[in-house]
């Protein structure tokens, strides 16, 4: 008697025999945390949560104090471009004198 891999059954489709199923080389997963390691956790995370929260706080007041330092030197290009022109003179002053014929 021979020994064949497949079978065939009446419709004509041939069924591959499923070997034996191999052991499994992954490793299992890690235990789930302990109560301890959740609680370091969330308190590791509440202290991060804490250090960006006052980072942010820094970011506002540097931007708050570049909007000033903006505000302010607005405010100072615009009495330098009043003040410079009370002194501009007028384009006829510029002109050369009459001409020596």
């Amino acid at each position: 008697m021979s020994s064949n891999s497949s079978n065939s059954n009446s419709n004509g489709n041939t069924n591959s025999v499923v070997p034996p199923a191999q052991p499994s080389t992954e490793t299992p997963p890690p235990p789930p945390p302990t109560k301890d390691e959740l609680i370091r956790d969330i308190l590791d995370t509440q202290q991060s949560f804490l250090d960006m929260t006052s980072k942010v706080y820094e970011v506002q007041r540097e931007i708050a104090n570049l909007t000033n330092e903006n505000h302010v030197l607005s405010e100072l290009m615009a009495n330098y471009m009043a003040s410079s022109s009370l002194f501009q003179l007028p384009a006829t002053a510029l002109l050369p004198g009459p001409i020596a014929r």
